[in-house]
């Protein structure tokens, strides 16, 4: 396996370097852990030469142990818990580029049906790298001891990346959790990627799986989308391969609102209120309403989505030429 140690060091910020070098030093202090990696997107961006976002880390033995000894050193409060033996550290208030450092316990986890939330249990670093969603974020990079920088790459991550690709782990990971089909979307178009021919069918054959998303789970993921820079791209992926359908067969982006949206990609003043009214333009009132049953709207939404279409029956006099 490549050892990722240069990166780690030389191509890392002050920030991420700082936490790395902590996570070396409390490993070696506590008993309890066996190991500590950072994990997912961080290891792919950091081969990709883009800026990662927040630090996900896995532990192998303690992870609850790890966090409350790095929360001090870095000076943040106690980390918040999770039913899934995960750690949040709030750094909002200690870094400029990392505002969380999610711990989580290497586990795998047991899907007792479609979109259900998963059973976890304490597993070893492989096992929790195979449990997720793409071969690109399945990858870890070790920040103990002797195996400093060393990756670990059971499903051969590093090779789609140097590909360009994003491929599912398994054939069900759509079925499991088909939010992983709106992630399919977000990371093809931010990286610049393409999903390869498995990805695209098994896509294909889970898309009826949306149905089983509760309304905020997709409202989420829905938001997830519109709040990207690439937002336009995104859009028009999830209507090609029929995502947008399989949330409401009412929703659809226009292409006016596409080019609307396109001229205000450089804006980063646009509230959620206003994406969502320049996506849904073109909505009759009962597609509207259709959509917003669908997403479980809060008001603030409803407002933003029928709202435009009933704004839409009255705006027709302005078209008069005598006017």
């Amino acid at each position: 396996m490549p050892n990722l140690s240069q990166l780690l060091t030389s191509k890392s910020s002050a920030e991420y370097r700082r936490v790395f070098e902590l996570c070396r030093d409390i490993s070696t202090e506590l008993d309890s852990v066996d190991g500590v990696y950072v994990v997912g997107g961080i290891v792919r961006d950091l081969i990709l030469g883009r800026t990662p976002r927040d630090i996900d880390l896995s532990v192998v033995g303690d992870a609850k142990a790890l966090s409350q000894k790095l929360a001090v050193r870095i000076g943040a409060g106690s980390p918040d818990e999770s039913q899934f033996l995960t750690f949040k550290i709030d750094t909002c208030e200690i870094f400029s580029n990392v505002s969380s450092i999610d711990v989580v316990t290497a586990r795998s986890e047991i899907y007792s049906e479609s979109a259900a939330l998963p059973d976890v249990s304490v597993s070893s670093i492989d096992e929790d790298l195979i449990r997720r969603d793409f071969t690109v974020n399945a990858m870890a990079t070790s920040l103990t001891g002797t195996d400093w920088g060393t990756l670990v790459d059971p499903e051969n991550g590093f090779g789609d990346v140097m590909r360009k690709r994003i491929k599912v782990l398994h054939d069900a990971s759509f079925v499991d959790d088909p939010t992983r089909i709106f992630r399919a979307v977000r990371y093809a178009v931010r990286l610049g990627f393409t999903l390869d021919a498995r990805t695209n069918k098994l896509i294909s054959k889970s898309l009826p799986n949306i149905d089983r998303l509760s309304g905020t789970r997709i409202r989420n993921e829905f938001a997830l989308i519109l709040g990207e820079p690439n937002r336009v791209e995104m859009l028009k992926m999830a209507e090609e391969i029929g995502l947008l359908a399989a949330i409401s067969p009412s929703l659809r982006v226009g292409t006016k609102s596409l080019q609307v949206l396109s001229e205000q990609s450089n804006s980063l003043s646009l509230e959620l209120s206003d994406l969502l009214a320049i996506t849904t333009f073109g909505l009759n009132e009962d597609e509207a309403k259709q959509v917003v049953n669908r997403f479980d709207a809060p008001d603030a939404w409803g407002e933003s989505i029928i709202g435009n279409a009933q704004l839409a029956k009255h705006v027709a006099v302005l078209d008069q030429p005598k006017l």
